[in-house]
C-alpha cells in the first residue's frame, strides 16, 4: 500500500492561530542576577529593577533586590527589552543599564546611552552612591 499525503485542515482560521501561538518564543525569565555597590562589590538590598518595552518604556516587570542584591525578573514577553534601576530609596543612582566588555554592567542616565537586552542580560550591575 502506497503512503498517502496528509493535508492540514483549516477550520475558520483556527489552525493558523494555534500554529502562531505554538511558534511564539517563550517569555524570558531573568534569574540569578545581582545589583552591587560599584566600589565594594557588595550586594545592595532595596534597588528597584524594571524591564521595559524599548519603544514605549512601558514596564513589563519590576522587582526589588533582596538582601544580597539578587533579583528574579519576569516573565518578559519580548525578545528584547531595556533594564532600568532605581537606587534612590537607599541613596544610590538611578538610570538605565549599560553593558561592558567585562560582562558587568553599570548605570547611565539616559536610554540613548544604554543597551537593550535579550535572554542574557548582565549577571551583575554596578551602581554608585548618589552624588
Amino acid at each position: 500500500m502506497a503512503p498517502s499525503i496528509i493535508k492540514p485542515v483549516i477550520i475558520s482560521g483556527l489552525a493558523a492561530g494555534i500554529w502562531a501561538w505554538l511558534r511564539r518564543k517563550p517569555p524570558i525569565l531573568v534569574v540569578a542576577h545581582r545589583v552591587v555597590d560599584a566600589s565594594t562589590g557588595k550586594g545592595l538590598s532595596g534597588v528597584v529593577v524594571t524591564a521595559v518595552r524599548i519603544n514605549t518604556e512601558d514596564a513589563f516587570s519590576s522587582v526589588t533586590t533582596n538582601a544580597l542584591g539578587g533579583y528574579t525578573l519576569g516573565p518578559i514577553p519580548e525578545e528584547e527589552f531595556g533594564l532600568r534601576v532605581d537606587g534612590s530609596a537607599i541613596g544610590y543612582e538611578s538610570g538605565w543599564v549599560q553593558g561592558s566588555p567585562t560582562g558587568a554592567a553599570h548605570v547611565v542616565p539616559t536610554w540613548g546611552e544604554a543597551n537593550s537586552w535579550g535572554p542574557n542580560p548582565p549577571a551583575v550591575t554596578r551602581v554608585k552612591k548618589a552624588a
